[in-house]
């Protein structure tokens, strides 16, 4: 009888770790289908597309001001704020990509960048903007719209001497690999 139960555990057990293991791999399967979707969707071309906007310039908020602000909470709540700011300043740290002067548009060495994050006045914890130049392509045939990010620029909080936010400063543009 004990041997029995004990038989019925290992196998149900046996079967449980199939099934975790089968349903990881099975999102990173779609994961992965999701991306090569992606590659492909923005490897089509925009021949069947009016341009709507080439380029269009707007700030995306990605830190709310107002914790209270319930409708700007929900908009962000699947954004890793910090994850999306370490990837791009990482990047440019490792001389992936480089940031970029946002006034003069000269590139910017990772001493300049490495200066910025030594300002007492900047830390990331602080970028609570992204500005995007993108263009954006409409098909009325099949009703879809295309955009294209050329460049993101982030932008931190500066306060005021009650320690209100007083505004944003931009820290660095990163231009994008577009594929064209």
């Amino acid at each position: 009888m004990k041997k029995d139960i004990f038989k019925k555990s290992t196998c149900l057990f046996v079967i449980l770790i199939f099934l975790f293991s089968s349903c990881k791999n099975s999102e990173k399967k779609h994961l992965k289908d999701r991306l090569t979707q992606r590659k492909s969707e923005t490897e089509i071309t925009i021949s069947n597309y009016a341009s709507l906007a080439a380029p269009i310039t707007y700030d995306v908020v990605i830190k709310n001001p107002n914790p209270e602000d319930d409708w700007i909470e929900s908009r962000l709540e699947k954004l890793d704020r910090e994850k999306l700011i370490n990837i791009i300043f990482d990047a440019v740290l490792n001389e992936k990509v480089t940031a970029m002067d946002y006034l003069t548009d000269n590139p910017m060495t990772v001493k300049e960048i490495r200066e910025l994050e030594e300002d007492e006045e900047f830390d990331r914890s602080r970028v609570a903007k992204i500005q995007f130049i993108e263009d954006w392509y409409f098909d009325k045939e099949s009703f879809t719209m295309k955009k294209i990010v050329h460049s993101v620029m982030l932008g931190y909080e500066v306060y005021d001497w009650d320690g209100n936010v007083r505004g944003h400063k931009a820290a660095f543009k990163v231009n994008l690999k577009t594929g064209d």
